[in-house]
């Protein structure tokens, strides 16, 4: 175990409790003339790392990571990496605010054994130092990755919901131990938001002879909400995995804001420096990614596009048109009350064309005369349904995006929602009245790197990079 901390209160303080590396090639020591001290040294990997990068996406259905490695010790020639290693990660982090250090993983909080694991993959950058010195890149994933790499599956599931054929891939296909489905969440929430009634529109679906993983993305695809919406991400953090809609993610971060608020802004104004779990996160850097993208996604018009389902078993097709003005689109629950377009987009806005061809059983499926007997009739799938919808709410994330760092923030996680103050640089003019700043508001979280930095001396840092997205304008 390292020192302890520094000082609790100092901002990016961290204690590591545990980084080791695991390779059964420690196994026979005497054969391989490795010494139990040599290999105490190589197991634990705080005696040579210089950095720890975690990577959460509300894209990636796992964890990625890095380790980076300032190898003094010719350790890769003395216990030789195979890509079968395992590292085994956890720390805690002090918050002034209660007096009390959180665990991660968050499995921890309860039990002190919980550790995060992460499967190393690669071995990349190799560069030699000086005599027997080197540093390398060993390339990090979560076990569950490799594990839907290694095998494939068919299967046809009837009559669930999507949620219940995750949770099905997940414990007989992939067997993870981490939370997931019902089990409740740090947010108070099960880790999977349920879908519509299987009872009212039964869903089948079929995995093709494909990765549990890829079935998992194929499935959520096809799901929404019982009151139709789209866009369920199935997504890992520290904490678990989750199966969310963004519209969930939207409506339950505003609520918690709005509870407990969490703003993050530059240190300006007197604001004190405080450390995640505070109300106020001191960001020491706020970088606009981008602003708007008005040819991505841009169809016919003012945002519109054509979906025609190819419903091959009744030889038939259908043709569903979508818009911004739909009713549907206008109603979802925003970030912030700001609309999205300006009343000149339209005019601004040249028109093209985006047309998406999609295979669909659901003209088949709602055919009470169709030639199948009763339980042989094709059951509907949703991808024609939820295609639209979903480009439409993930092109409101083009709008605006910004990147992040703060100090170590491990409950910034994706899917959580932020104020964010960005400073009007014009404000230093004190000749002026002031300026309202435009950018500041409402954010969802849809990326982060949780990064430990080795300092020397048992003493080690922790920054979080975030990139965040607001679905409204000025």
């Amino acid at each position: 175990m390292s020192g302890g901390i520094s000082s609790p209160f100092a901002l990016k303080d961290v204690e590591l409790l545990e980084c080791d590396l695991k390779t059964p090639t420690l196994g026979d020591l005497t054969a391989r003339n490795i010494t139990a001290k040599q290999a105490a040294v190589f197991r634990d990997a705080r005696n040579y790392m210089t950095s720890l990068n975690i990577y959460e996406s509300v894209f990636n259905p796992t964890l990625t990571g890095e380790l980076r490695v300032q190898d003094d010790m010719n350790l890769s020639s003395v216990v030789p990496l195979m890509g079968i290693e395992n590292l085994s990660v956890k720390f805690r982090v002090f918050n002034p605010r209660t007096g009390t250090y959180r665990y991660y993983p968050y499995q921890a909080a309860t039990s002190t054994s919980a550790v995060l694991n992460f499967a190393v993959y690669n071995q990349t950058e190799r560069i030699p130092q000086s005599q027997g010195s080197e540093t390398y890149r060993l390339g990090l994933a979560s076990p569950e990755l490799l594990k839907s790499s290694e095998k494939r599956f068919s299967r046809v599931f009837k009559n669930l919901r999507v949620e219940q054929v995750i949770n099905t891939v997940l414990s007989e296909y992939i067997g993870t131990t981490k939370p997931y489905g019902t089990t409740t969440a740090p947010d108070g929430r099960p880790y999977f938001e349920p879908t519509f009634s299987a009872d009212a529109k039964p869903f089948g679906f079929v995995a093709p002879y494909i990765t549990p993983l890829n079935a998992i993305k194929l499935a959520t695809l096809q799901a929404y909400t019982p009151d139709n919406r789209a866009n369920f991400f199935f997504y890992e953090t520290l904490d678990g995995f989750y199966f969310r809609s963004l519209q969930e993610m939207v409506k339950q971060g505003r609520k918690k804001w709005n509870e407990n608020p969490v703003y993050v802004r530059r240190q300006v104004g007197g604001l004190a420096p405080t450390r995640a779990g505070d109300r106020y996160i001191a960001a020491e850097q706020i970088d606009i990614v981008n602003n708007f993208d008005f040819l991505y996604g841009l169809s016919e018009g003012y945002f519109s596009s054509a979906t025609i389902g190819v419903d091959v078993l009744a030889g038939q097709y259908r043709v569903t048109t979508t818009s911004v003005n739909d009713n549907l689109f206008k109603s979802r629950e925003r970030l912030n009350a700001r609309p999205l377009y300006p009343p000149e987009f339209a005019t601004v806005a040249h028109p093209t064309a985006r047309v998406f061809v999609v295979p669909t059983t659901s003209i088949s499926a709602g055919n009470d005369t169709s030639p199948f007997p009763r339980e042989y009739r094709p059951a509907e799938n949703f991808i024609e349904q939820t295609l639209a919808v979903r480009n439409r709410e993930l092109l409101e994330l083009q709008m605006f995006t910004v990147r992040v760092k703060v100090a170590g923030a491990p409950n910034l996680n994706v899917g959580s929602v932020v104020h964010i103050e960005i400073p009007n640089v014009l404000n230093n003019d004190t000749t002026t009245g002031g300026f309202t700043d435009l950018r500041s508001g409402l954010y969802i979280i849809l990326a982060v790197k949780h990064t430990i930095i080795n300092m020397g001396n048992d003493a080690y840092q922790y920054e979080t990079t975030f990139e965040a997205c607001s679905d409204s304008i000025a």
